[in-house]
């Protein structure tokens, strides 16, 4: 009987290490993927900071204040808020800035499950 509950308490001992080492495999997977994923979406992100700083650069906004902000909600979709510092753009009517955001949001690249939203700032 001794004999026999001690091999169930080393069976149960090393199914528990098999569980523990497959589950960290699993985890450790998928941690790496989403370390990837991060990884694609801060390129993206400082490429579509870069473009939006060119485009206002060529409408004359030079040195323009650019900041790209995300939410990540919890089923993996992401919401982008571009936001534009520059004094001069209070002067604008707000055709002209209906149109210059418009420009920007076109710009914007394209993932699964994001959307961008612009605003501009005055100070």
């Amino acid at each position: 009987m001794k004999k026999l509950s001690r091999f169930m308490i080393a069976t149960l001992f090393l199914i528990g290490v098999i569980v523990f080492s497959v589950t960290g495999t699993v985890v450790s997977h998928s941690n790496k993927n989403l370390e990837i994923q991060e990884k694609y979406y801060q390129e993206m992100e400082r490429e579509y900071v870069q473009q939006v700083r060119g485009y206002l650069n060529e409408l004359g906004y030079v040195n323009s204040g650019v900041m790209l902000t995300h939410v990540v909600n919890e089923d993996g979709s992401r919401q982008y808020t571009v936001t534009v510092h520059n004094e001069r753009l209070e002067k604008l009517s707000q055709q002209e800035r209906r149109e210059i955001s418009e420009a920007i949001l076109d710009i914007a690249f394209e993932a699964p499950d994001c959307d961008f939203f612009q605003e501009f700032l005055v100070s």
